[in-house]
């Protein structure tokens, strides 16, 4: 999938942009102007004294309106640094995959994919895919961005990014659930205003500022699919986003497990919907899933 240039995916960005243009074309016409009052008037040098202080006015007023820009599009949130879990695995970004078997998607149902996450550098890389879904994380301004992929049978790929940035090498919590009908998308347990975009793979074009059709019914495109950590190809079409960092828990449970914000808890537990609870850790070829029923097979 191609990359989406940043001026076009905010609002804020737009402003600074277009701010610094008007700001170029100003100077460039008032050097002008006084130019041609100096040599066809014979102006006196109040006037461009007059001038210069008009130009030295404009400038704050014109940055004044720029800087909101800036810091929509490229400052992080004051995000409180979370603990994180204890122990984690490092992911090489280029390697590096985990696979499960027999954990296929099931079409209709609820279910809620969350994960400790540590990315060391800007990437666009996959954090767990199952199925026509994916969490995955994007370089967006200065840190990462959360997005979510989901696949659809029209050749469609729904880009969902949530707006609130997170840095590097520090530990935060992605969460998104689905209720069968629309997408909910969570970081550090605040719930995410997001922007959706679509890629069309017969086009190679992606269409920007589109909404979710309601319902959003999420098709399960390869049946028998392997659930993932670490990369995101379930298909020949489909990319291959290496995760880089370190990755310490993946929960995915058969429900709605946040309705609303949250408190997210550093070590995931079992609980009676969940399905998969991955804890884990350097240093094994297999990881046992904490509910006893899957087994995750490391490779490097």
């Amino acid at each position: 999938i191609p990359p989406i240039q940043w001026y076009r995916r905010s609002m804020g960005a737009r402003v600074l942009v277009f701010s610094l243009i008007s700001l170029t074309y100003f100077i460039q016409a008032l050097a002008w102007c006084v130019a041609d009052w100096r040599r066809m008037q014979n102006t006196p040098d109040r006037i461009v004294r007059r001038s210069l202080k008009l130009l030295l006015i404009s400038i704050p007023v014109l940055t004044a309106l720029a800087v909101p820009g800036y810091r929509e599009t490229f400052v992080l949130s004051e995000v409180p640094a979370l603990t994180g879990p204890e122990e984690s695995i490092q992911l090489d970004g280029l390697n590096d995959v985990l696979t499960i078997n027999n954990l296929a998607f099931e079409e209709g149902r609820p279910f809620t994919l969350e994960a400790w996450i540590r990315p060391d550098k800007q990437h666009r890389g996959a954090v767990a895919s199952h199925g026509p879904v994916a969490l995955t994380v994007v370089a967006a301004g200065d840190g990462n961005r959360f997005r979510v992929y989901v696949s659809t049978s029209q050749g469609e790929v729904y880009l969902l990014d949530a707006k609130e940035l997170f840095a590097l090498d520090r530990w935060t919590h992605i969460a998104m659930t689905y209720d069968g009908r629309e997408m909910r998308m969570y970081v550090n347990g605040r719930y995410q205003v997001c922007s959706v975009s679509v890629y069309e793979m017969s086009a190679d074009h992606v269409s920007l500022d589109r909404q979710l059709p309601s319902p959003f019914v999420v098709k399960d495109l390869w049946p028998g699919s392997r659930f993932l950590v670490g990369n995101l190809k379930q298909s020949d079409t489909q990319a291959r986003f290496q995760y880089s960092g370190r990755i310490g828990e993946v929960r995915l449970s058969r429900s709605v497990f946040y309705h609303e914000e949250f408190a997210p808890e550093s070590t995931l537990s079992v609980v009676p919907e969940t399905i998969l609870l991955l804890h884990l850790r350097d240093g094994l070829n297999q990881i046992k899933d904490a509910t006893g029923r899957h087994v995750a097979d490391v490779y490097r």
